[in-house]
């Protein structure tokens, strides 16, 4: 098997879920695993909380999200 290379700071897509918070969004991102035995692809959502500097993101955009410093304690992801 071939496996491709592991990248730790590669951009994940995502769907903006709230926007309550000031230069704050959570956005959703699907990550679709196959199953060890079976080799189905299950799909698992995550919220991440993400640092949006200037505020342009609206609830449903679809936007690209990259690792960051930490701004706070659950928030080290920038739109």
């Amino acid at each position: 098997k071939v496996f491709a290379p592991v990248t730790y700071n590669r951009p994940f897509r995502g769907v903006v879920v709230r926007t309550a918070s000031e230069k704050t969004v959570m956005v959703k991102v699907a990550h679709r695993r196959a199953q060890r035995i079976y080799g189905n692809f299950m799909t698992t959502n995550k919220l991440y909380m993400c640092h949006d500097e200037y505020e342009l993101c609206n609830i449903g955009d679809e936007i690209m999200i990259q690792k960051s410093k930490p701004y706070r304690k659950r928030k080290h992801w920038k739109v």
